[in-house]
């Protein structure tokens, strides 16, 4: 039982018991839902809310749409399947280097929070992924950000844990 996720832990549990799976470790949580690995290699996620699932399915369906993409070489993973009622999404496990979690991402344009950045808050956004990853690494977080952009795909919650270059 997840104390802080009661309710995405449960449609978590009703998800694999229809596919015939288990849950094996938590991942990760946060804001936008709870993630699980299954016993068939693949990530669940059980989101919060109904919007932050259409948004993360939709992501998924336009990075399907351009499956050519390498992603500066990070692993991004794939949708497997997906319930709406359940507002859990089945994707595929990846390892470092990768790029996951578009629940806070936006298509097509920036959200409205980047476009309303005025130039002094968007350096110190930038600063502070700076003193997160290193300069270095930025350069490299940017070139995957760049990736995404040319499809459409503006990702909205860039930190380590979703954007992780190493172990």
């Amino acid at each position: 039982m997840e104390p802080n996720y009661p309710e995405e832990f449960d449609r978590l549990l009703k998800y694999v018991t229809r596919k015939a799976c288990s849950l094996l470790e938590r991942l990760g949580s946060g804001v936008d839902g709870l993630v699980y690995s299954t016993n068939k290699g693949s990530a669940v996620k059980a989101h919060r809310g109904k919007t932050l699932f259409e948004k993360e399915r939709a992501v998924f369906e336009r990075l399907a749409m351009y499956s050519d993409n390498d992603f500066a070489g990070f692993n991004v993973p794939t949708m497997l399947d997906f319930h709406p009622e359940l507002l859990v999404i089945e994707m595929q496990f990846v390892v470092p280097p990768f790029a996951l979690d578009f629940s806070g991402a936006t298509l097509d344009r920036p959200s409205a929070a980047v476009v309303d950045q005025t130039e002094e808050e968007f350096a110190e956004w930038e600063e502070s992924r700076i003193e997160i990853y290193g300069p270095e690494d930025w350069e490299i977080v940017q070139r995957v950000m760049s990736c995404f952009r040319r499809i459409g795909v503006h990702l909205g919650d860039v930190h380590k844990g979703n954007i992780k270059l190493r172990d």
